[in-house]
């Protein structure tokens, strides 16, 4: 599944350390083709958030950052949109990430990341290892550095 806009909240609680929250939800609603039918699935998540900045000359922007939380995938019939099936299950998001100042107050920002999901049963035929992948993210951090 791809296209989930979202957003994140950090506090810095140090040189090092940052914490927060995240959320990410699909837009996209794709078809999937499971078990001989046709299903639509939405998938959305959200949860804490840990940063890590190592101490480096080399590449001083450069974290490493954790989201635990809970998501939820809906199936629904193709057509009139009915609801299937709904289930919610953990998540697990560990990420880098990188950014680079611009100005005073604002900054570009990408990450690379891998989400696990942990919970979510047979939906359809839709389970956690569908819900499972890599993830991009490319944006504008807008604050104080």
């Amino acid at each position: 599944m791809t296209g989930r806009p979202g957003g994140f909240g950090r506090l810095q609680m140090g040189p090092r350390v940052q914490i927060g929250g995240a959320g990410r939800i699909g837009l996209d609603h794709p078809t999937v083709e499971t078990d001989g039918n046709r299903v639509r699935a939405r998938f959305g998540y959200g949860g804490l958030t840990v940063s890590w900045r190592p101490t480096s000359a080399r590449w001083p922007r450069l974290s490493i950052s954790l989201l635990t939380g809970t998501g939820n995938v809906d199936v629904e019939e193709p057509n009139g949109g009915a609801m299937l099936d709904s289930d919610n299950g953990a998540i697990v998001e560990p990420a880098l990430r990188i950014s680079r100042p611009l100005e005073d107050r604002l900054a570009l920002a990408g990450a690379l990341s891998w989400r696990l999901a942990f919970g979510c049963d047979a939906l359809c035929g839709i389970d956690s290892g569908r819900l499972r992948g890599t993830g991009l993210a490319l944006g504008v951090v807008v604050g104080p550095f």
